[in-house]
């Protein structure tokens, strides 16, 4: 997105001065260079997240380049651009510390991998959610799904039976309530179709 309209904007004319230029620049100038520009890019309403984990993961700003790096995997899954969900959720399990955003993005990542059919590889995550995840919240939900679409293709029926019941006893968490939703009618549709 562009910078207010008040505000001039600077280019390099050519990218070998540019990258010239950059070179100059110690680790530690760089780092703060892209936080600024990072800062900046969201004060004039950036709207790539991917854009702005970039520059805040250039900037040594773990923290906030893996919020930027999850609302970019979102933003990706929204459109279906799974290679591209996958790359940002990763990048930003690579940043993040043990913490509500290390949870979405494994969330995030089951929910990709069963979408894609990936049912192994959408159960390990799925176990790592749900040993960490309150029940009920958004990842505890993508996971619970992930285990039992997985259950259900593997024919393990009594784990398909457990697991539609563990998500039906429990009470979603703030902001968790269509994620679960959705899930347990996958989950009921996946039972009814077996």
């Amino acid at each position: 997105e562009g910078t207010p309209s008040d505000e001039p904007e600077i280019a390099f004319r050519h990218a070998l001065l540019r990258e010239g230029a950059y070179a100059t620049l110690t680790e530690a100038d760089r780092a703060l260079g892209h936080r600024l520009a990072a800062t900046f890019l969201e004060a004039c309403g950036e709207s790539d997240p991917g854009v702005l984990a970039e520059h805040f993961s250039r900037g040594c700003d773990k923290a906030r380049a893996s919020v930027c790096y999850l609302r970019a995997a979102e933003q990706a899954i929204r459109i279906t651009d799974m290679d591209a969900a996958i790359a940002h959720a990763t990048r930003g399990l690579a940043h993040a510390r043990a913490d509500d955003t290390n949870l979405a993005l494994l969330g995030a990542l089951c929910e990709i991998h069963w979408l894609l059919s990936k049912w192994e590889v959408a159960a390990s995550y799925a176990e790592k959610v749900l040993g960490l995840a309150e029940p009920g919240s958004t990842p505890w939900a993508r996971a619970i799904t992930a285990k039992l679409v997985h259950a259900h293709v593997s024919g393990r029926n009594d784990e398909v039976t457990a697991l539609l019941d563990a998500a039906r006893r429990v009470r979603p968490a703030a902001g968790a309530v269509d994620t679960l939703a959705i899930s347990i009618a996958i989950l009921t549709f996946t039972v009814d179709t077996g």
